[in-house]
Order: structure tokens, then sequence, then C-alpha cells
């Protein structure tokens, strides 16, 4: 994740932008969940979260299309990359923060 273009490779074909202003409630969010999973928490000043040089939240746009129906899903995705002293080996935690489904199409299959 320290190049950009290399963590996008992960997310193949699909549409991939990094948030460079993340909301509060964004930052609160994946630091709560990170707490929770048992990662470690982001950066806290007591005013306010901070993202280290590891991690970025980032926006992910993916679409369905079948005929008579088209799915736009967006996804915000906490990713953070910490790198093992011992064996120098990558590990990737990715923490879902808000997941957004928008239908388009006929009126009765969008309702399904």
């Amino acid at each position: 994740f320290l190049n950009e273009k290399h963590r996008n490779l992960l997310f193949f074909r699909n549409d991939v932008e990094t948030i460079s202003s993340p909301t509060r409630d964004m930052l609160e969010t994946w630091s709560s969940e990170l707490k929770l999973g048992g990662g470690m928490e982001l950066d806290d000043d007591g005013n306010t979260c901070k993202l280290g040089p590891t991690e970025s939240i980032i926006q992910i746009k993916t679409a369905l299309t079948m005929p008579g129906l088209n799915i736009l899903t967006i996804n915000t995705i906490g990713t953070k990359l910490l790198l093992n002293a011992a064996d120098n080996m990558p590990e990737y935690q990715f923490t879902l923060l808000e997941s957004e489904l928008i239908p388009d199409g006929a009126a009765p299959l969008v309702w399904l």
C-alpha cells in the first residue's frame, strides 16, 4: 500500500479511489472496528484520529450488469499495511466502513 498503483492491483477491474479527506465518522468507525477485531487502532491524540503512512481509506465502485438491471456497489474500506519485522512478510487489513447498493432498471426488478 505504500504504492497506490500496486495496492490497486488487488481490486482488478474495479474503480478504486483513495479518499484524501476522510470524515471524522469514518475514522472513528474504523478505529472502533479495529479495536473490536483485535487490530491496532488508529493514532488518536484525543482530538483527531490520524492516518499513518501505511493506512488509507479507499472507495471501490463495482458494476454488475444483467438483462434489465444494473447494480452499482460503492464500498468504503479502511486499508492498513502491517510489515512483520521477523519474516518481512506484509499483512493487509481491510475494514468495511460503508456499503451502498444502487440499482437501476425496470421498477419490478429494482424493487426485488
